[in-house]
Parts: C-alpha cells; sequence; structure tokens
C-alpha cells in the first residue's frame, strides 16, 4: 500500500469546549460527534480482518478518554473541524479507518515555567496510533512553534508505547502527566534555551533539528 502523508499545523492550539459536570465519556462522545475522523478514532477493528488472534485492537478514543480523566484536553486548529493534528492520506478508500494518525492533547499543567517561552511555546503531547500492524500506539511531546508549526521531540516516553496485542496490554496511560512535567524540566527546557541561545549555520539548523525533532508522521515506530 502506497501512501502520502498529510501534516496539518496549528496556527495556534485552542482546547475544545467540553460541558462542565458531564462525565468524560460523555465530554468526548460530544466532541466526537461531529468529528469527520470519529470512526478513525473509535476504530476496534483490524484492516485487514482480525485473523490473527494475537492482535488486539488498542483504539485511540480510548486513550484521549484516560487523558482526559487525567485532566488534559484535545486540541484541535482553530477553525478546523476535527481534532486530528495530522494523518496518513491512503489512495485507497478501503484504507481510510485504518491509517496512522496523531491527536495533540494540552494541560495548563504543562508549562515550561519561563514566562517568555510559555507566551512563544507550547507543549502538547501526542498520541500516535494507527490499525494496520505498522505503528503500536505511543505518545510523544509536540513542541508547538510560532506561525502554527509543531516539531515531536525526541523525548523517551518508551515505558507508554501499547502494543496491539494481547499477550501484552498495558492500558495505563493516566500517569503520563507527571512524567511529562518531568521531561519538559529535565530535557525539553534546556533544549528550547540552548537552541535559543546558539548561533548556527543553516545545515548546522537542519542536523540540529534532525537529531532533537521531527514532523509529526515523519517516523514510523
Amino acid at each position: 500500500m502506497k501512501n502520502t502523508l498529510k501534516t496539518l499545523s496549528f496556527q495556534r492550539t485552542v482546547p475544545v469546549t467540553t460541558v462542565a459536570q458531564t462525565s468524560v465519556k460523555d465530554q468526548l462522545d460530544t466532541i466526537l460527534m461531529n468529528d469527520p475522523n470519529k470512526d478513525l478514532l473509535e476504530q476496534t477493528q483490524h484492516c485487514f480482518g482480525n485473523t490473527d488472534k494475537s492482535y488486539f485492537t488498542v483504539s485511540t478514543a480510548a486513550r484521549i478518554k484516560d487523558l482526559m480523566e487525567s485532566g488534559l484536553s484535545p486540541y484541535k486548529n482553530e477553525g478546523s473541524n476535527t481534532i486530528v493534528y495530522a494523518r496518513e492520506v491512503s489512495r485507497k478508500a478501503k484504507y481510510k479507518n485504518f491509517a496512522k494518525h496523531v491527536v495533540a492533547m494540552s494541560s495548563p499543567d504543562l508549562m515550561l515555567g519561563d514566562l517568555e517561552l510559555d507566551k512563544e511555546f507550547q507543549i502538547l503531547i501526542a498520541i500516535t496510533n494507527s490499525y494496520h500492524n505498522r505503528t503500536c500506539l505511543h505518545f510523544d511531546l509536540i513542541l508547538q512553534l510560532p506561525y502554527g508549526r509543531g516539531l515531536m521531540l525526541n523525548v523517551d516516553l518508551a515505558s507508554h508505547k501499547i502494543k496491539h496485542s494481547r499477550k501484552k496490554i498495558n492500558p495505563d496511560s493516566q500517569n503520563i502527566l507527571e512524567i511529562v512535567k518531568e521531561k519538559i524540566a529535565d530535557e525539553v527546557l534546556p533544549f528550547i534555551l540552548t537552541a535559543k541561545s546558539t548561533e548556527l549555520t543553516e545545515s548546522e539548523q537542519k542536523n540540529f533539528s534532525k537529531k532533537n525533532a521531527r514532523k509529526p508522521l515523519d517516523t514510523d515506530r
């Protein structure tokens, strides 16, 4: 299957409005109700059918719900009609609801701790998943840059990979917020400070970015 990749960029992300005093499930149902990627996010089947008895579909919507219960909210581009940050676009319609995709989540707690930097940058937690055997569900950090660009940071959240396997599945993604806050202090903030204080040639800038960050969907897992 040949695929082309399309990356959606944010101008400045805004939280999806949720209704107070309702359950997280009801809030998520409301968010997804008119989302054109609803079937993709709630997928429970493998794209070739569940012929492999060891395969277990890990739904993206279920992980969104986990993070919402931890105080995060799904984000989407202002004016957009979907919470999907980026997705793989297949040439074949039958693969439409199984493609690799990214959903961005945010929280007021995801701050750099520097007033000026927090005005300039935004930290998002990315959920990346697919249903075609090429990508396990995993989490990354997105550094939302000015002018609507976002980069996946090469921050190791390997402990929160969830394989599509009946033999081994760890659906506990609810403690990720505390881990991410530690990563921001230990890795993300030093990276940003170094990047802003170092003068690099164009070639050095490309090498620096390649080593430390990438565009959403640049790399399969």
